[in-house]
């Protein structure tokens, strides 16, 4: 059952979705299916990584 979930945008552009499960008690991420394709990218062929963290 998921009661939450939010569209996390980097620079004008959805890379994915954070989501609460509150039934279970954790929280997950989905990437966008277009950042894993490598049809958007987000940081314009810089070369840059991001880590997401969950506490």
């Amino acid at each position: 059952m998921i009661t939450s979930s939010l569209k996390i945008m980097l620079w004008d552009k959805e890379i994915g979705r954070l989501s609460w499960d509150g039934r279970r008690g954790i929280s997950y991420f989905e990437f966008n299916p277009a950042v894993i394709a490598g049809e958007l990218d987000p940081f314009n062929g810089k070369g840059y990584s991001f880590i997401v963290f969950f506490g």
